[in-house]
C-alpha cells in the first residue's frame, strides 16, 4: 500500500492481546480510525470526529473518519458507509470539506437481495420526525434535490393562490378563487364533490294561520303577528363564506368552513305587522368561498280582505242597521259564508227557500275592481243575471265589525225580496 507518509505513533512489536480469562476487550471500536463501529443513534454517528486541517498518513482518512468505514446505528438497526464521490480527483482542501460533511454517511444495505429489512425499526419514526419534517422545502428545491421531504412537509410548505380559474375542473368551478390553499385543500376542492354545487332554501310559516289557507296568507286585522322563517344550506365542494337570512348574518357552523359535504339549518322569528304594515317580505342569500351565490330565496306575505255572502229574512234596512250598530256580527251570522279575496268577482248560488234576501259584502279597499268612491256604479255594470232574471238590486255603504272586532268600511250588495229555491248571481 502506498501511503503519503509513514504513520507516526507508539510502535508495538507484537499484537495487543488480553489475558485468556479476561472479559474486557483490547480497545473500543468507536475510538479507532475507520473500520466497523457501532453507536446508539444517528446523532452519535455525526459526532465521529474529523480533523479540519489534516488528512491522515494513509491518505483516505481524517481524524476517525475513513473512506469505507461502516457504522451501525443500534437504535435503528441500520447501517451507514462513509464514502466521498470522486475522492481521488479532489484537492486537499476539498477533501477536508468532504470529510466534515455528514451527508457522506450513506445508507448501507446488506443481504435480502438489496432489500431493506424492516423487521426492527424501533425509533425510526422519531428519527424521521427529527430529520425529515424539519427539512425546508426551500432548501430541498434550491440546494440539494436528493434530500427527502415528507408529504406533510410538502403540504405545509406549498400554497396556491389563483385569482380566477379559467375552466371548471371537477368540483372547482370556472372563475373560482384559490387563496393560499395547501395541496390537500386544492384536491379537496376538485375531488370532494365533483360537479355538485351547494344550494339553499327558505320557507315562511305564519303562526296560527286560518285553516284552509296557505302558510303565507294573512287576513287584514289579524293581530297574531308572529312568523317563523326556516332556512337550510346544503354545502358541497367549496366552503361557505356568508349566510344572510332576512338581514341577519348567521354564524357558520364547522361543517360550513371545512372541506367536503355539510349542512346547516336554523329558524328565525319575525313580526309580520297588522293590516299589511311592517315587514312583508323575507329573503335569504348564501355565498361560498369562490364568490359563487348558492341561489337566493324569498317569501312574501299575501294580505287579503274577507268578503261575506248569504241569505236572510231580515229586511235590508234592519240588516244594514244591525251591521252598523254591531248587533249583527257578520262573521258568525247564520246563513252566511266568507272567503279571502282581492277582487269583488263572485259567482254563487243563493238558497232563498221560504223567501229571503240575498246579501253580498265586499270591502271598500278590497283590491282590484273595487273603489271606495264608486258605490252603486261598481256593480250595475258588473252584475250578470243568472238562471233567475232579476232587476231589483242595490249597492250601498255600510260599516261592520269583523272577526277581530275591528270596524271596517264595506259595500253591501242586496236584491229585492225573493221567493223560490235558488238564485244565481254573478258579480264580475
Amino acid at each position: 500500500m502506498a501511503y503519503t507518509a509513514w504513520p507516526t505513533g507508539v510502535v508495538v512489536s507484537d499484537p495487543i492481546v488480553r489475558p485468556e480469562e479476561a472479559i474486557y476487550g483490547t480497545h473500543y471500536d468507536y475510538m479507532g480510525v475507520g473500520g466497523w463501529i457501532s453507536v446508539p443513534t444517528l446523532a452519535d454517528m455525526y459526532l465521529i470526529p474529523n480533523h479540519p486541517q489534516i488528512i491522515n498518513a494513509d491518505g483516505i482518512s481524517s481524524g476517525q473518519r475513513k473512506l469505507g468505514m461502516v457504522v451501525k446505528i443500534t437504535d435503528l438497526n441500520s447501517y451507514y458507509e462513509f464514502d466521498i464521490v470522486s475522492y481521488n480527483s479532489l484537492t486537499v482542501a476539498q477533501k477536508l470539506v468532504a470529510f466534515a460533511d455528514n451527508n457522506n454517511f450513506k445508507t448501507k444495505i446488506f443481504g435480502n437481495g438489496g432489500q431493506i429489512n424492516y423487521q426492527d425499526v424501533t425509533g425510526l419514526d422519531t428519527e424521521l420526525a427529527k430529520k425529515v419534517d424539519k427539512t425546508s422545502i426551500v432548501n430541498v428545491a434550491s440546494q440539494d434535490a436528493t434530500k427527502v421531504v415528507s408529504a406533510k412537509g410538502l403540504d405545509d410548505a406549498l400554497k396556491y393562490t389563483i385569482a380566477s380559474t379559467g375552466i371548471t375542473v371537477g368540483g372547482l368551478n370556472s372563475g373560482s378563487t384559490i387563496n393560499g390553499k395547501s395541496i390537500k385543500e386544492v384536491f379537496d376542492m376538485i375531488f370532494a364533490a365533483p360537479f355538485q354545487a351547494g344550494s339553499s332554501s327558505m320557507s315562511l310559516t305564519i303562526n296560527n294561520q286560518d285553516p284552509g289557507y296557505s302558510s303565507t296568507t294573512r287576513e287584514y286585522g289579524n293581530a297574531d303577528i308572529a312568523a317563523t322563517i326556516t332556512w337550510y344550506v346544503n354545502k358541497r365542494t367549496n366552503t361557505i363564506s356568508t349566510i344572510n337570512v332576512d338581514g341577519t348574518s348567521i354564524t357558520l357552523n364547522s361543517a360550513m368552513t371545512a372541506s367536503g359535504f355539510g349542512s346547516q339549518t336554523g329558524t328565525l322569528f319575525r313580526n309580520v305587522g297588522l293590516d299589511g304594515s311592517g315587514i312583508q317580505s323575507f329573503s335569504m342569500a348564501v355565498q361560498d368561498s369562490a364568490g359563487t351565490a348558492l341561489g337566493s330565496s324569498s317569501n312574501t306575505i299575501d294580505w287579503y280582505h274577507r268578503r261575506y255572502w248569504g241569505t236572510s229574512a231580515t229586511v235590508p234596512t234592519d240588516f244594514k242597521t244591525g251591521l252598523s250598530n254591531g248587533t249583527i256580527l257578520i262573521n258568525s251570522y247564520p246563513g252566511f259564508a266568507s272567503q279571502f279575496g282581492h277582487t269583488r268577482a263572485l259567482n254563487n248560488n243563493y238558497n232563498c227557500t221560504g223567501g229571503k234576501y240575498i246579501y253580498y259584502l265586499f270591502p271598500k279597499d278590497g283590491g282590484t275592481g273595487i273603489s271606495a268612491n264608486k258605490g252603486f256604479a261598481q256593480v250595475t255594470g258588473g252584475v250578470l243575471n243568472g238562471v233567475n232574471a232579476f232587476s231589483s238590486f242595490a249597492c250601498e255603504s255600510v260599516t261592520l265589525t269583523d272577526r277581530f272586532s275591528v270596524r271596517r268600511e264595506y259595500f253591501v250588495f242586496y236584491t229585492g225580496f225573493q221567493t223560490g229555491s235558488n238564485v244565481n248571481i254573478n258579480v264580475s
